[in-house]
């Protein structure tokens, strides 16, 4: 994880992630387990977590 982004998580971490985080390829997996149209927070995590 870039170091500009970590500074930022931990200081602002609820802002960009309402509900799960991680990489985007679990994110989908959990959504797709889960019944999800949408994959909420894909930005954000994609961004973050490369």
């Amino acid at each position: 994880m870039d170091s500009k982004h970590w500074l930022y998580l931990a200081n602002h971490f609820e802002s960009p992630f309402k509900g799960m985080v991680g990489s985007a390829y679990k994110l989908k997996q959990a959504c797709q387990k889960l019944g999800y149209q949408r994959t909420p927070g894909l930005r954000s995590c994609e961004t973050y977590f490369p």
